[in-house]
């Protein structure tokens, strides 16, 4: 408990100061757990991506259905596929990194390429055909546009002076817009390679183009984000919209004229597990750039911004429709009936987004990023990276999808009962195995997979007894649908684990008060531990209670307050019992209490020294005699109700007009802490002792008082506190 939450308000009543107290808690127990029996479940999106899907999508709603079909279709021995171009008969074009090769699968074949052109660059980020049956390449560190036709040799179409090329597009004629970094700029270059500077865009790099539905280029840019329309043939440049984020990575027009756009945001630098470039773009202005050369594109699921999905309306609206949870997006392809693709790394994923921005985690990659898509009627390309591989997603679904869950922590030794599934069969089938263990992650130590015998939607756990269970779904589709499951529970019986008193506070023998708010009227008093605990007094309200005014049975209020916890979450009831130190057994002043703090009024136990034992049990929470209890024992204290005694006192006129005062005050239990005078009923003044040191029990004190000059002198009083704030006083006339 700490210091602020940690605050109490207890009613003093004063008609009654025998009563023993209660404080109101705070923090008021929750309610029982009873966690012998208790059932733990996966039942939302954010636990089933901490699972391993393979073969299985997870959609918003949480549901887990068997993804589509994944297919390897080339394997080339390299780094990165980082784009991927349809030669219109089923084969494939791959602009891959690394070693600068431009690869082509050949429709029906697999694992089978051919090498059409290398080229003078390590990374190919771009890839185009002009619908003709030629195709253009270019990429990084020189920014050679290469020209590969059907038949015949590959040549150099031009040579950028940046250096680096992120978009290509072709036309029919021969016509090539290339994008580039550094400068922003967008060339134009004719079939017979004469080349020149369409535009400069107003930002760093031009990251990646696209036709649009009226014959303009859709571009995106890094380095500010900007979603620009440019004039093929004047030039002329619109911005769109200025993104949040400072990078356009990939842009889809839609046929209606809108847009769909996707962006990372900027943190300094590249992603760590973005494959590398096999030389670093070339400088031109200072920028860190990243393996495709766009600056800053790291950022993500580590605690920063996330990249986004924006969808841009004709009538000029742009509005946000997927916040990415990975890293990175790389690249986005369109789906039929308006949906998006979207292909990520932090998580090597495809997402696939419906028209009304429903999200679904497609198909994760063993590979480290998804590089890049390309839409092939009902099925989808993916390139990866880390390695580079191509992949055939679909149109058929997996059959055999396995999701293993994370695992299940009962938080001590436990013995599994049922485990249910709540979903739609569709038509298939759903398995299910689990595993259990002592550690998490799972290791050799833990036992085998175990089949679940399902009557209908549930079957019993035969794993052995464990702290952790892993389930594994199976999911087999149907001839006329396929499984869907939105929920696993598991039922788990554990043994009891005993509360623990964390902490034990009693407060001081010397009690220290601070005025309270003046609106309550009354003081408060400050634990060991800084809780804190309000007083206030009747009749008091809006006046503040000054420290050293706290009547005197206020102070004999001895609070004791308390932290405890249990690990199954378990009601707590406690007792507090009183012994004085040295003697045997403890009485019980309270028992069955809810409250993790209490009073007691010390005028009703005999001075002495005394300590408290405090005993939490969580029995109201389990079956009868499985309860189990904690005890904490306290600091001794003292209690000190004897009132200090003022003798020996001679009060006489001195010198001038003074008061020459002497005396002995005592106490038997308490060390003196303030001697004070007062004459003629005026305010109290400190008497200092005569060794200079208040700090025992029996002190002589002597001092000369100046008579104020409306006083005669004619009375005093005279009288010394405890450490534990008790009075006692002595009243004299003076002596002539």
């Amino acid at each position: 408990m700490n210091a602020r939450v940690g605050r109490y308000r207890l009613l003093a009543m004063a008609a009654r100061p025998w009563f023993l107290f209660g404080l109101l808690v705070a923090l008021a127990p929750g309610a029982a757990h009873a966690v012998r029996s208790r059932t733990i479940s996966d039942s939302s999106r954010e636990e089933f991506r901490l699972g391993v899907a393979k073969g299985i999508a997870i959609g918003k709603d949480g549901s887990l259905r068997p993804g589509p079909e994944a297919v390897l279709l080339a394997e080339p021995g390299v780094r990165s596929v980082w784009a991927i171009a349809g030669d219109g008969q089923g084969g494939s074009f791959l602009a891959t990194g690394d070693g600068g090769r431009v690869i082509f699968r050949a429709a029906g074949k697999q694992d089978t390429s051919s090498v059409p052109a290398t080229l003078f660059d390590a990374e190919v980020f771009a890839l185009v055909g002009d619908g003709r049956g030629t195709w253009y390449a270019a990429g990084a560190p020189v920014g050679t546009v290469v020209k590969i036709p059907e038949k015949g040799e590959p040549r150099t179409l031009f040579d950028v002076p940046e250096g680096v090329v992120f978009g290509l597009l072709a036309r029919t004629d021969g016509t090539v817009f290339v994008g580039t970094g550094d400068r922003g700029r967008l060339y134009r270059i004719s079939a017979g390679g004469e080349g020149r500077v369409l535009c400069e865009s107003p930002d760093l790099s031009v990251r990646c183009l696209a036709w649009g539905s009226d014959g303009k280029i859709v571009a995106g840019t890094d380095g500010r984000g900007l979603l620009e329309i440019i004039d093929p043939e004047s030039g002329d440049i619109r911005v769109l919209y200025e993104a949040e984020e400072r990078e356009i990575v990939s842009v889809v027009p839609l046929p209606d004229g809108s847009i769909i756009f996707g962006a990372n945001p900027g943190a300094g630098g590249s992603d760590g597990d973005d494959p590398e470039p096999g030389n670093d773009p070339p400088p031109g202005d200072g920028i860190e750039h990243n393996p495709r050369g766009g600056k800053g594109m790291g950022s993500g699921a580590g605690g920063g911004p996330h990249p986004a999905i924006y969808r841009y309306s004709p009538d000029g609206s742009v509005r946000r429709v997927w916040s990415c949870p990975e890293k990175l997006l790389h690249a986005l392809a369109p789906g039929p009936d308006g949906a998006v693709y979207a292909a990520t790394s932090g998580e090597a994923a495809v997402y696939r987004l419906g028209p009304d921005g429903a999200e679904m985690l497609l198909w994760r990659a063993e590979e480290q990023q998804v590089l890049s898509l390309l839409s092939e009627g009902s099925s989808l390309l993916a390139g990866t990276g880390s390695p580079g591989r191509l992949y055939r997603l679909g149109p058929a679904p997996s059959d055999g999808g396995i999701f293993t869950a994370k695992p299940f922590d009962a938080g001590d030794l436990a013995r599994w009962g049922l485990l249910r599934w709540t979903g739609e069969t569709g038509g298939g089938k759903v398995a299910c195995e689990t595993r259990t263990g002592f550690t998490d992650p799972p290791d050799d130590s833990w036992s085998a997979w175990m089949a679940v015998a399902f009557d209908g939607t549930e079957g019993a756990v035969g794993s052995p007894s464990g702290r952790f269970l892993q389930w594994r779904l199976t999911l087999h589709p149907g001839m006329e649908g396929t499984p869907s499951v939105r929920r696993v529970e598991v039922s788990a019986i554990g043994s009891n684990r005993a509360p623990q008193v964390t902490a034990l506070r009693v407060s001081s023998d010397e009690p220290a008060y601070t005025g309270s708010d003046p609106s309550r009227g009354g003081v408060t008093q400050v634990m060991p531990g800084g809780i804190q605990i309000d007083y206030t007094l009747p009749g008091l309200g809006g006046i503040m209670v000054q420290a050293e005014d706290v009547p005197s049975w206020v102070r004999r209020i001895r609070s004791v307050a308390w932290e405890a916890m249990d690990p199954d979450g378990d009601e707590l009831r406690y007792t507090v019992e009183i012994r004085e130190v040295g003697k045997d057994g403890f009485r019980v002043l309270i028992r069955d209490l809810a409250d993790r703090a209490w009073s007691l009024d010390q005028g009703l136990i005999p001075d002495g020294v005394y300590e408290l034992r405090l005993t939490a049990t969580d029995e109201p929470a389990n079956p009868v005699g499985s309860g189990l209890r904690d005890v904490r024992t306290s600091p001794p204290f003292r209690v000190d109700t004897e009132l200090p005694r003022v003798t020996e006192v001679r009060a006489v006129r001195g010198e001038g007009r003074t008061v020459e005062v002497s005396g002995l005050a005592t106490d038997d239990a308490s060390p003196l802490r303030r001697i004070e005078i007062s004459v003629d009923g005026d305010s109290f003044r400190s008497l200092m002792p005569e060794d200079g040191l208040l700090d025992s029990k029996r002190e002589a004190f002597r001092g000369v008082v100046p008579l104020r000059p409306e006083q005669e002198g004619s009375w005093i009083v005279v009288r010394a506190q405890d450490a534990a704030g008790n009075r006692g006083s002595y009243r004299a006339w003076l002596e002539n």
